[in-house]
């Protein structure tokens, strides 16, 4: 059996996102189990630093020279973007991307731990995992991926 760790690495994030809401990645293991891809993930994010309207989506990317494939997202609310995201899924008027986890930012630390399992593919033996970031908020512009105009993120490889 083949295994791939990725060393425990502190990414850096832009200095737009640095001065909104610092994220810290480090990455336990991208570990090959037969024919399953593991991926062991701590993630940090300062939630003092994120507004009561804005929210934080961090999508994770595996990625190598010849292809790459996009993970569940993790967003992180807001206090007021909290109520909003609760109201349109009470509502069912939420059409929104499948996510890893959705919380409401505190006013310390978040420590996610990023954990899944995906089917093995040859490309995925030199893949490395990168963190999209993507400050959004009230009034301000959003990616495209989130169906909204916008900047395009950075990256953070890990």
């Amino acid at each position: 059996m083949k295994i791939y760790m990725a060393a425990a690495l502190l990414a850096v994030v832009s200095p737009a996102i640095l001065a909104q809401a610092p994220v810290k990645v480090v990455c336990n293991e991208l570990k090959q189990k037969g024919n399953e891809l593991v991926i062991d993930a701590v993630i940090t994010v300062d939630g003092s630093r994120i507004k009561s309207r804005d929210n934080l989506s961090l999508t994770p990317v595996l990625e190598s020279a010849s292809q790459k494939e996009g993970l569940p997202s993790i967003l992180l609310n807001g206090r007021i973007s909290q109520k909003v995201y609760d109201r349109e899924i009470a509502l069912n008027n939420l059409q929104d991307e499948p996510r890893f986890l959705v919380v409401q930012a505190g006013k310390s630390e978040s420590v996610i731990n990023y954990k899944t399992v995906i089917p093995f593919e040859p490309w995925m033996k030199d893949a490395r995992f990168v963190l999209i970031p993507n400050m959004c908020g009230c009034g301000k512009g959003c990616s495209a991926r989130d169906g909204r105009q916008g900047p395009d993120p950075s990256r953070q490889a890990v």
